[in-house]
């Protein structure tokens, strides 16, 4: 299974804010003010994550902060926060102590600054991987499969936490990747995808969703490949030789999302269950609304 957490970074912040107003009885100090995190890349500062009101007005990841200001009619509008990756990391690593409750064995996943952390990519790349073989059936309730259940005990606990969450669980962990973060919300509903339909599911996705980085989803738009079933459709040499599109890591993606074990992110640290010890004090600080 595999959770995304596209708003981590803001969320993270957003609860820290109402824990403080709840110690100190002050007003929440982002108000009702969009959130814009930063970073500084070259000489440039820009937008790394920001919160669903600022892209409402038009931000957009990877943004320079001086363009996203002009969006705002006046600095009332927005606050500026530093992204900090560190404070990420500590927050997933305890989301991961207690997803243990969904699964034993559960990856962390993390943005690598060499992909971009101001891009969609790194954005991506924030979330939960969960082996969940042998343990669905145990939320298997209400009518639903164990595999629905569990998306839905992952969900909604995450949400009660505070977190927004997006769950799929399909035969690879590749796929459920791909799912979680771009499957159509009517054609995925339940987001529990067989192993007959994991092909199908993916072909109308976006490159992107082969984990590949930016990069390479612009150079294959280039040249007309959009859809991972375009990818799926061309011979098995021919992106093995085009070196410009970083050929072996996308079909090794492209085939492997369809079928085999394969998980886009070569980075997820694995957390077992006996690793709980160490983090239990994060675990804790995630746990409280």
């Amino acid at each position: 299974m595999s959770v995304w957490l596209p708003m981590l970074s803001t969320e993270r912040l957003a609860r820290r804010d109402r824990r403080g107003r709840r110690e100190d009885g002050a007003a929440a100090p982002g108000g009702t003010r969009a959130l814009l995190l930063i970073t500084t890349e070259g000489q440039r500062q820009v937008v790394a994550r920001c919160c669903p009101r600022a892209r409402d007005a038009g931000v957009r990841i990877g943004m320079a902060l001086a363009q996203a200001r002009a969006l705002f009619p006046s600095e009332d509008g927005f606050r500026v926060l530093a992204f900090d990756g560190t404070g990420d990391r500590r927050v997933l690593r305890g989301l991961a102590v207690w997803a243990q409750r969904l699964a034993p064995i559960v990856g962390v996943e993390d943005p690598d600054e060499r992909d971009g952390i101001a891009s969609m990519t790194g954005v991506y790349a924030q979330g939960l991987t969960l082996d969940v073989s042998g343990c669905a059936h145990l939320f298997a309730r209400d009518g639903a499969d164990g595999e629905t259940g569990m998306i839905r005990a992952a969900e909604s606990g995450l949400r009660a936490l505070g977190f927004t969450a997006r769950a799929a669980i399909a035969p690879s962990l590749g796929c459920a990747w791909a799912v979680a973060r771009f499957g159509d919300r009517e054609a995925c509903r339940a987001r529990a995808i067989g192993t007959d339909g994991a092909r199908r599911a993916i072909e109308p996705m976006p490159v992107a969703a082969l984990g590949v980085d930016g990069a390479t989803a612009q150079k294959l738009a280039e040249v007309g490949i959009e859809r991972v079933g375009e990818v799926l459709a061309m011979p098995r040499g021919a992106l093995a030789c085009a070196r410009r599109f970083r050929g072996p890591h996308a079909l090794r993606a492209t085939h492997a999302t369809a079928g085999a074990q394969w998980h886009p992110s070569s980075r997820a640290g694995v957390l077992r269950r006996g690793d709980a010890r160490s983090g239990r004090s994060a675990a804790a600080a995630a746990a409280s609304p």
